[in-house]
């Protein structure tokens, strides 16, 4: 795109940058819901806690980005300071319910068989 477009590496307001960005956020969002998706299937609660706050980490940037019209900037700050707990909170009271509900439903298939 830099080369295609005649880009300076930090020309973050041109829209074949900002398009570029928008095209990695939308492929970045599709990785994290395939990721999310086994994640989830993980027998363990422990990787399973930590690999959906990895996920969750992530997305918090790709918010921001979207936020700012996919217009790149050199610093987040922000992303682990407001919302970082916030998103911590969630996964602790989400993850373990999912967890338990999604062993429940195991062991009922496997009564059924």
């Amino acid at each position: 795109v830099l080369d295609r477009e005649e880009l300076a590496p930090d020309d973050f307001d041109h829209p074949a940058y900002r398009a570029w960005v928008y095209e990695r956020v939308k492929q970045a969002r599709l990785g994290f819901l395939h990721g999310k998706a086994y994640i989830r299937g993980l027998e363990n609660l422990r990787c399973r806690t930590v690999g959906m706050w990895f996920c969750t980490q992530f997305e918090g940037f790709l918010d921001a980005i979207e936020r700012d019209g996919y217009k790149l900037r050199s610093n987040y700050d922000e992303v682990n300071r407001s919302t970082r707990w916030y998103r911590i909170a969630g996964l602790a009271a989400s993850v373990p319910w999912l967890h338990l509900i999604d062993r429940l439903r195991g062991r009922r298939q496997t009564q059924n068989l």
